[in-house]
């Protein structure tokens, strides 16, 4: 369990969610109040972790600046809490690499927030996204990859794996429109060669399927990776 900064609601859109509220404009971070994450790792089976991960605290008025809103004001008392919780899972062994993975989240005072960050000034060098944030997201996700070298005991490993996403970054609040671009799911295909612990060659290719009235958004990557650690 950690205590660390709250996220700043102003940063907060429609496309990631919650998902750069912790970045700042500023050479530091405005924290007027602490948050709470906790993680448990259950590893009792060779090879398998299963692990559960849970987020808590507020969000609204947290900024380098605070205002103070009357009793009057449709914003007193508005905290945006920020709850999330997860679930993941990873299986290893000399054939198989599996993962997955599970998260939900809800936003107090999302049509608040919503509202404050559209109304905001747009004045040069305002450096905030002025767009709406859904009052939940989600995501699930499952990759497994196959190990094509494992009946040769090769000290190389080629993986052949497969990956499949769904996720939603803006569940409206009550009076809020839907951003249908926001749920997205995604396919890819893949493979990982690594001739060794340090090096990866990894081509991949898929498509991220959005709803009927926007083009798919087919891709293609190609990266060498690697990866080393430096004694003193």
């Amino acid at each position: 369990m950690a205590s660390i900064a709250l996220l700043n609601s102003n940063l907060f859109n429609d496309a990631g969610w919650i998902h750069n509220g912790s970045a700042s404009p500023y050479e530091f971070r405005p924290a007027n109040g602490v948050s709470t994450a906790a993680r448990v790792d259950w590893t009792g089976v060779k090879g398998l972790r299963l692990s559960l991960s849970g987020y808590a605290g507020n969000s609204f008025n947290n900024d380098i600046t605070t205002t103070v809103y009357s009793e009057s004001s449709r914003y007193f008392g508005a905290k945006g809490t920020v709850l999330i919780g997860a679930f993941d899972f990873a299986y290893n062994n000399r054939w198989l690499t599996l993962r997955g993975n599970a998260d939900y989240g809800h936003l107090g005072d999302a049509a608040l927030i919503s509202s404050r960050n559209k109304n905001q000034t747009t004045m040069t060098g305002n450096p905030y996204p002025h767009s709406t944030v859904g009052e939940c997201a989600w995501d699930a996700s499952i990759e497994a990859g196959v190990n094509l070298l494992a009946p040769s005991n090769s000290h190389a490993k080629l993986y052949l794996f497969g990956r499949y996403d769904h996720y939603d970054s803006f569940v409206p609040a009550n009076g809020l429109t839907d951003v249908e671009w926001a749920e997205r799911q995604c396919l890819s295909l893949g493979v990982n060669y690594i001739p060794l612990p340090e090096i990866v060659v990894k081509v991949e290719g898929g498509v991220r399927l959005l709803d009927a009235q926007y083009n798919n958004e087919p891709f293609v990557a190609l990266a060498i990776t690697w990866t080393g650690f430096f004694n003193h």
